[in-house]
């Protein structure tokens, strides 16, 4: 008797630190959306290289058009494109988190699928726009993917540390939420 009141009380603890873990990783995730959100938003508004500011028929210019689309229209595209795909990730993250969307583990891999969509789109936007020098492009780009890979082999290593302790590694970290540990 003695011993199942016991195991009751840690029950109610283990659901305690996980609804902790849980609303720290929401914090987190919220946190992240909305600065990811604010900073898309910005760049959106004044894209990199700024606007044209007065009509030139003779160049075919427009005021308020983004002069990165007439100097590296691929670069524009690019950089219009991720910044877009970074911006809808962002509110995709905070619409989620606000309806108080359950983290199973299915929506744990939801939200990592999500702030790695987020994350990869703005990094790419940042590269598109951030210098007109094809060098320091590709060095950013290749930074870029340095910190990709980085990131993939701490998440390979991660899950791979959840497999040799026997957990499920498909849960995302879901039973690290326990222990008040985030996957993210």
């Amino acid at each position: 008797m003695a011993g199942e009141q016991g195991s009751a009380v840690a029950n109610r603890g283990g659901r305690a630190n996980r609804k902790e873990g849980e609303d720290e990783l929401r914090g987190w995730l919220m946190l992240l959306a909305t600065l990811t959100a604010s900073i898309t938003y910005a760049a959106a508004l004044n894209p990199p290289g700024g606007v044209w500011q007065a009509d030139d028929a003779a160049k075919d210019f427009v005021a308020g058009y983004p002069v990165l689309l007439d100097k590296s229209p691929w670069r524009y595209y690019v950089f219009y494109y991720c910044n877009a795909t970074s911006f809808a990730s962002s509110v995709c993250i905070i619409v989620l988190l606000a309806t108080n969307f359950y983290l199973s583990h299915t929506s744990v891999m939801v939200f990592n699928v999500l702030v790695a969509l987020d994350m990869a789109s703005l990094g790419a936007a940042f590269v598109a726009g951030s210098s007109s020098s094809k060098r320091f492009t590709a060095f950013n780009a290749g930074l870029m993917v340095c910190l990709v890979v980085l990131f993939l082999l701490w998440k390979l290593k991660f899950l791979m540390g959840n497999d040799q302790a026997g957990q499920n590694p498909a849960s995302g970290g879901v039973a690290n939420l326990q222990h008040g540990n985030s996957a993210l």
